[in-house]
């Protein structure tokens, strides 16, 4: 069975995406919606690597993953937003037909980030499964006085504050990572926040900065193999395998150092636990299919599946792991 045409619905404000959001969800009784979302706060802008797989890649695949499983009254109609509320997706009907891709940033980082936001995590959302994960891969520009993790920590004491490092924005996964590492490395570096990846990578090739804690091996690894950019660690628990001579942080000197992006199914809260249940079950099933590892691997991301408990409690976990580090660091985006 072929999956039903994807739909994109990309506007320029929060008045107009959350407008288009409202007119996808006030659909006829008949008709069944999976809403899907990366990760961000108010309105979500699929950006990352994993969003735009959604787009391109997944929505055959997952569809298979999903309608092959007994599940075929959750899916009629498969409709893939660049931006979405998600107090529009705490508040949506907890029948199934509306689900939320999220992601660290919306429901382990953002909670800390802002002040005001219309969804509380551990209120609002049911936690179906986590999907995937992926590293951060640490680059540096060829000409840097560091070919490894531990030249690099050598040559920041040696100069405090005046190695510069990039990352896609304050309060990003990549920044908190970079952020996580001086702590452990008791090393002090400068951020030069930027307004995603595909403006750092031209700077960093360029030599304007010569360090970057890269969200995704997607926009590095061709400069990588080219020699454009040096990949000198990865913060997965394992080598990433398309980088199988780079180590990772815990192998370098720092064990246990491991950040991952991950991201997860989640519904309103009050969906049924049976129904959540269900659905983290054809999850599972769907990744053992063909189509769908080879969709993941084409992004170096890794699939990962569990159970609405599990995934719950890893929610929390991250919750507590990175809710101290932002406070210590006085971030406020709001």
């Amino acid at each position: 069975m072929n999956a039903p045409e994807t739909t994109e619905i990309q506007t320029s404000s929060l008045s107009d995406q959350l407008a288009a959001m409202r007119q996808a969800l006030a659909g006829s009784a008949t008709t069944r919606r999976i809403i899907w979302a990366s990760a961000a706060i108010l309105v979500v802008i699929v950006a990352t690597s994993f969003g735009q797989i959604l787009l391109n890649r997944w929505n055959q695949p997952f569809y298979d993953a999903l309608q092959r499983r007994d599940l075929p009254e959750f899916l009629h109609q498969l409709v893939v937003f660049s931006g979405i509320a998600g107090g529009l997706l705490a508040r949506a009907a907890p029948d199934g037909y509306t689900l939320g891709l999220a992601a660290i940033r919306s429901l382990a980082i953002s909670p800390y980030l802002y002040a005001k936001l219309p969804f509380n995590v551990e209120k609002d959302l049911q936690a179906i499964s986590l999907v995937g994960t992926t590293p951060n891969v640490i680059v540096a520009n060829p000409r840097a006085p560091f070919t490894d993790l531990a030249g690099m920590v050598a040559y920041a004491k040696a100069n405090p504050g005046k190695l510069l490092y990039a990352t896609s924005g304050v309060g990003t996964r990549n920044h908190l990572a970079a952020e996580l590492l001086q702590k452990r490395a008791e090393i002090a570096l400068t951020h030069v926040p930027y307004k995603g990846s595909s403006q750092i990578v031209p700077d960093l090739i360029s030599g304007n900065v010569m360090l970057s804690m890269e969200s995704s091996l997607v926009t590095t690894f061709q400069h990588i193999k080219a020699g454009k950019l040096r990949a000198i660690a990865v913060t997965s628990p394992q080598r990433a395998p398309a980088l199988p001579d780079v180590p990772t942080v815990a192998e370098s000197g720092y064990p246990g150092f491991v950040v991952e992006n991950w991201f997860g199914l989640i519904a309103p809260a009050a969906m049924p636990a049976s129904m959540a249940d269900r659905l983290a079950q054809a999850w599972a099933a769907g990744t053992q299919t063909p189509e769908v590892q080879a969709a993941v691997q084409s992004i170096h991301a890794n699939l990962r599946s569990n159970t609405p408990q599990q995934f719950a409690q890893f929610i929390r976990a991250e919750n507590e792991r990175w809710s101290p580090l932002i406070r210590s660091l006085g971030l406020q985006l709001d």
